[in-house]
């Protein structure tokens, strides 16, 4: 993936980069799945394993690809090829990888507002045009609250006053509701979305709700905020200033069931390949059927486009 454009002319004066975090080789293993029928682990696991990763993991995409009419590689090219298409409409000045980015942080990281994304997440096409103007009087990160779409919608909520200490009090008051369940109006997020569930987050950041200038990190740190749970970590330690956007939704998560974790879930106690085939129906139509409200509004032509390649998965082939 090479550069989407090379401007760099904004108020701020800062180039916009949207770096895509690593994924496999979709494409290459959907070719080779359907010429030939068989799996190359190189392609697509990890090695090692991380901790909780399925050790049957090619025995889970087997079972995919022999029950369903589109084979799990090129569902999950469809949906990166949908995310790029997004991203391309984000007006920004570079559209890389994460390898492009770490191959050469020190330039990347030089006079550049960061926004780092999977490659199944989206994001609000005037992003960088909504929040750059707030990237002032020292403020080096913006976060904002997102959504995560699976079988329902979740809002995944950011908190403007005491963003360190509320979450981690929220935590506690739902693992332990009858000894602090009092304390759970007190510390409740006003950023609510009517009709959605609060999504319980500890960490400071998602998988793509932050926007971050790194030019006054050094270059060992800044690779450090390219995963959101490694720069979740160093986010408070780092000393850059952080605004919290609490009634602003300008990403989602897709929670697809095209992951080896969601499959796996699926999969688990079902007593027939039916019974598989009956629980990824049932997911596909609980994702079609979700209703957004209006702050997301933007997100449901991408839902629509998202839904029609689920769809998919279970025609007749």
């Amino acid at each position: 993936m090479g550069v989407a454009s090379a401007s760099g002319r904004h108020p701020e004066g800062r180039r916009h980069v949207i770096v895509i975090r690593n994924s496999p080789d979709w494409a290459a293993s959907a070719t080779l799945w359907r010429r030939e029928k068989r799996l190359d682990p190189s392609l697509f696991l990890p090695d090692p394993l991380p901790p909780g990763f399925p050790t049957d993991t090619m025995e889970l995409i087997e079972l995919w690809n022999r029950l369903f009419a589109v084979d799990f590689f090129s569902i999950r090219q469809a949906i990166r090829d949908l995310a790029v298409k997004n991203f391309k409409t984000m007006s920004a000045d570079h559209l890389i990888t994460q390898e492009m980015f770490e191959s050469a942080p020190d330039e990347w990281i030089r006079n550049s507002l960061l926004f780092f994304t999977d490659d199944d997440d989206f994001a609000c096409p005037d992003l960088f045009d909504r929040i750059a103007p707030r990237m002032t009087h020292g403020i080096r990160c913006v976060r904002w609250s997102s959504i995560s779409i699976g079988r329902t919608l979740e809002n995944r909520r950011v908190e403007r006053r005491f963003p360190r200490l509320r979450p981690w009090l929220q935590f506690q008051a739902e693992l332990r509701p009858r000894r602090l369940g009092f304390i759970a109006p007190l510390i409740a997020s006003r950023a609510t979305l009517p009709g959605v569930r609060n999504q319980l987050a500890i960490g400071p950041l998602h998988t793509n709700n932050y926007l971050i200038d790194l030019s006054c990190v050094a270059t060992g740190e800044a690779i450090k905020f390219v995963d959101h749970l490694s720069a979740s970590a160093h986010l408070w330690k780092s000393g850059l200033r952080v605004e919290s956007l609490e009634w602003e939704w300008l990403s989602f998560t897709n929670k697809h069931p095209a992951s080896i974790s969601a499959f796996s879930n699926m999969v688990k106690g079902a007593d027939s390949e039916i019974t598989i085939r009956n629980r990824m129906a049932e997911y596909i139509r609980a994702y079609s059927a979700i209703e957004f409200p209006v702050q997301l509004a933007w997100v449901r032509p991408r839902h629509q486009a998202i839904a029609a390649i689920y769809k998919s998965i279970s025609e007749p082939s």
